[in-house]
């Protein structure tokens, strides 16, 4: 009897394990995403708020896995770039020369996949700000304490092969670094925010 069981178990454990090989090559999952956000960082010091915002374009890339063809987990690194983005005090607007305005991320996340293709995806990441422009004619480049940033992306995608599909997503971001700044600046908290529409292509 107890010979009987191993030879069963034996015989199951080598019909399983060319699927389970088979399944391990299936379960890569990449994205890249591309598109345009609406950026506002924003601090409040001594009650007088402080914020640069602006039109600017934002990149990501997903790397993980599929636990299922529904659920997916990944690790993903970010940049959101404005341009040109408009420095105000208190609602009023200072005629500075702004460079840039970047917010780097580096985070892990997760995404739920429909049948349809619909989808809904989080992300939590370490975050931290850049910023670049020119006052009174000199250039100044600082950058922020890390902090910590949230992503929420819906979605379709539409396939266009066996593994290869496109999307479009609305994406909101939300998150908080520190200023670096001379005091009374220094370690004042930074609200980053940015909304918008990207698209992408993923492999699944």
């Amino acid at each position: 009897m107890l010979r009987l069981k191993t030879a069963i178990y034996l015989t199951s454990a080598l019909l399983i394990a060319p699927q389970a090989w088979g399944l391990q090559g299936e379960s890569i999952y990449i994205k890249g995403t591309l598109g345009g956000v609406y950026t506002i960082a924003s601090e409040t010091v001594s009650d007088i708020n402080f914020s640069l915002s602006g039109v600017g374009g934002v990149s990501h890339l997903y790397v993980g896995g599929s636990l299922n063809k529904s659920f997916k987990v990944f690790g993903y690194t970010g940049l959101a770039l404005t341009p040109k983005p408009t420095l105000k005090v208190e609602n009023l607007s200072i005629g500075t020369v702004h460079n840039a305005q970047t917010i780097f991320d580096l985070g892990i996340g997760a995404a739920l996949y429909t049948r349809g293709g619909q989808y809904v995806s989080l992300g939590a990441s370490i975050a931290q700000n850049y910023y670049s422009f020119n006052v009174y004619g000199v250039d100044v480049g600082t950058y922020t304490r890390h902090g910590w940033g949230s992503q929420l992306m819906l979605g379709q995608e539409f396939p266009i092969s066996g593994r290869l599909s496109l999307g479009v997503s609305g994406l909101v971001y939300y998150g908080q670094v520190a200023d670096v700044g001379p005091a009374p600046f220094d370690g004042i908290p930074i609200s980053n925010f940015y909304a918008g529409l990207v698209v992408g292509v993923t492999y699944d």
